[in-house]
């Protein structure tokens, strides 16, 4: 049940990027803190980043449920 939630949290997080990325202009640089390793990156840029590294946590989400039953 609580790895449901986390999957569930991680939808609604990808939601709301796909909200924001409408009205956003995507092009600017995302100014409210530097990627760790990359420095300033684009708007678009952390989204993909965010929609990769919440997919990996998914997929890790799911193999665990497979393995608890």
């Amino acid at each position: 049940k609580d790895l449901e939630a986390l999957v569930e949290r991680i939808q609604a997080a990808r939601a709301g990027l796909a909200e924001a990325a409408k009205t956003l202009d995507l092009t600017e640089t995302a100014t409210a803190f530097a990627h760790p390793v990359f420095g300033e990156i684009t708007r678009a840029e952390w989204i993909g980043a965010v929609v990769f590294h919440t997919e990996r946590h998914r997929l890790q989400i799911e193999s665990l449920k497979r393995r608890l039953g």
